[in-house]
């Protein structure tokens, strides 16, 4: 295994523009959760007590990087009898916050923050472990306040059976990843 700090983690992915399969990584992040439970319906009297203070720490293996979006998306339309989306349709989409680096790095369009780019699917997830206040704790006491984490890509695939599961993450979480069967310790 190789330590390395967060910008030469980022020199890493600016430099792959090729699919790379097999990824593992290791991630810590604080969890996306709504400030209080049911807000239209009761307002703020339900608040969530773990609010900005539950972190879960992710180790994922099998995921992939690398991608074309679209070139994916095309095939997956394909294959199941859809039309892809035509160049027109694809111009006049949402525009994303982010700018791609490389296929496997992405760059906040108006901060200097930089997110790794890959695909996942549920059996990538080998554990999750929740921490609030830095003890343990099981999900099935916050579960009710996450958040849906649906990506600005998912309104594309409405009608798609299998969908592409594009996700970005922030490379200020990554404490480890294997990629090119190279390993990298991240120091922050």
């Amino acid at each position: 295994m190789t330590t390395i700090n967060e910008q030469q983690l980022i020199n890493v992915l600016g430099g792959i523009d090729n699919f790379v399969h097999n990824v593992g990584l290791t991630y810590t992040k604080v969890l996306d959760m709504n400030k209080y439970l049911n807000f239209r319906q009761s307002g703020k009297a339900n608040p969530n007590p773990y609010y900005e203070q539950l972190e879960a720490t992710f180790k994922v293996s099998n995921i992939q990087s690398g991608f074309d979006y679209y070139e994916q998306l095309g095939r997956k339309m394909t294959k199941e009898g859809i039309v892809p989306l035509t160049d027109e349709e694809k111009a006049t989409r949402k525009p994303i916050w982010y700018n791609l680096v490389s296929k496997a790095l992405v760059k906040h369009k108006t901060q200097n923050e930089y997110y790794f780019r890959y695909q996942d699917h549920d059996s990538s997830y080998l554990s999750i472990d929740y921490k609030f206040l830095g003890n343990p704790i099981e999900k099935v006491m916050f579960e009710q306040y996450l958040k849906d984490t649906s990506t600005d890509y998912s309104k594309y695939q409405k009608d798609l059976d299998n969908e592409l599961r594009i996700k970005v993450l922030n490379v200020k979480n990554i404490q480890r990843i294997v990629i090119n069967k190279q390993e990298y310790a991240i120091t922050h």
